[in-house]
């Protein structure tokens, strides 16, 4: 039987310079940290050498037993974790990671193909790879079975950029047997699970260039987006798919609390509202569902632009099935004060299925100047191919307006 080596480093602050393969942590077994710092200054963990893991090299399991930072570590050449390579990963308590590199290959922060289990305030900043996943790259498991990735509370992903994709982070399935289950859980109100200012298709150590990203979703892989009551999941960057390379991939957000979606996500799968709230912001959309399903009791919140788009702010390529219990929620732009009338398409399909219109709330500030020039009316409009949820509005003519329109055919 195979023995599980533990290393036990007591709480204090360690550091490890110009980290080598031979003499630092390259391990069969586990490595247990606590209070730790390990900074490779900038340089590289394995000189101009290819070779994974800046700061950590283990193909078996990496307990983190306490707090620990990582900071300018760098593995060069194609190698893969500029911080840490683990086969998988606990986290029992905080890690951050700052400023690593995978300068040709993936995972500037993090890379595993096993279970990942990262806890509770651990955060992610200014790391890159050149390739997938600037903070943690989840590439398939080889093995026949599910593997889990666990990303609890308080956790933020902030300044990452991939020279490919998974701004944040690439999270890849090997097969409908053994997919990968990614858990985003917010459970804390004070402390959200958050993405910002992540970037895919941006040069390792580039301050411009590339798209806002948080997750790329590649293969077999089921999101799981959890919110508690009044707990918040902040994604102000879209999530990615391919078209074709995620159909079999999904998106499910559970729990009673908020999952806010910034800029135009790309989820080529099915995706369910099981409860809680989804807000989209008023440039974000989500595009090229094959189903979407918005339970009773769940609730679409919208920041509606100035300019609708012709395009919906959920639009699927195929059906979508809207409870009739289910709430809109509407936030309106500043009235220009020249309208006549103005629609929004909320949801479109290729078939919209509901028992009945759901009920429309508005924001009180936003909407007094609109309900005070003319009213709303919610309705399905159905096109060639398509079915769409739309909010419209239309300005109340004055009377001398209503007078003309009476008497003269043209009005």
């Amino acid at each position: 039987m195979k023995k599980t080596r533990c290393f036990s480093v007591l709480p204090g602050r360690l550091r490890l310079l110009r980290i080598g393969l031979g003499s630092a942590a390259f391990l069969s077994g586990a490595l247990l940290l606590a209070d730790v710092l390990v900074n490779a200054g900038g340089g590289s963990s394995n000189a101009d050498k290819t070779g994974n893991g800046g700061g950590i090299l283990d193909y078996g399991q990496v307990t983190f037993s306490g707090s620990a930072s990582y900071e300018n570590n760098t593995v060069r050449g194609f190698s893969q974790g500029g911080a840490v390579y683990a086969g998988s990963v606990v986290q029992q308590a905080a890690v951050s990671f700052t400023g690593n590199r995978a300068e040709g290959g993936s995972g500037g922060a993090l890379y595993s193909r096993g279970n990942v289990q990262v806890a509770a305030g651990s955060s992610f900043s200014g790391n890159a790879a050149a390739h997938n996943g600037g903070a943690l790259c989840l590439d398939a498991n080889d093995g026949e079975e599910e593997r889990t990735v666990n990303v609890e509370g308080g956790c933020s992903f902030t300044g990452n950029s991939a020279g490919n994709l998974g701004g944040a982070v690439y999270v890849s399935g090997g097969s409908a047997e053994a997919p990968t289950v990614l858990n985003l859980r917010s459970t804390d109100s004070t402390r959200p699970v958050s993405f910002s200012g992540n970037f895919r298709g941006r040069s390792a150590g580039a301050s411009t260039g590339g798209v806002p990203n948080s997750i790329t979703v590649m293969g077999h892989v089921r999101l799981v987006m959890h919110a508690d009551p009044d707990c918040l999941v902040s994604m102000e960057d879209p999530l990615y798919s391919f078209a074709g390379y995620s159909s079999t991939s999904s998106l499910r957000k559970t729990g009673e609390g908020t999952l806010g979606l910034g800029g135009i996500s790309l989820c080529h799968f099915p995706v369910s509202v099981e409860g809680g709230t989804v807000r989209l912001g008023t440039n974000a959309g989500v595009r090229g569902m094959t189903r979407l399903d918005v339970a009773a009791g769940a609730c679409l919140s919208f920041s509606l632009p100035r300019n609708p788009s012709q395009e919906a702010k959920w639009s699927a390529e195929g059906p979508v099935s809207l409870d009739s219990t289910a709430e809109i929620r509407v936030a309106l732009p500043v009235m220009a004060g020249k309208e006549q009338e103005q629609s929004w398409k909320l949801v479109e399909g290729t078939t919209l299925s509901m028992a009945a219109l759901p009920s429309v709330s508005y924001d009180a500030a936003s909407a007094e100047a609109w309900k005070s020039e003319g009213s709303f009316s919610l309705k399905q409009e159905n096109t060639a191919g398509k079915s769409a949820l739309v909010l419209a509005w239309t300005r109340t003519p004055s009377p001398y307006d209503q007078w003309k329109k009476d008497h003269f055919a043209d009005g």
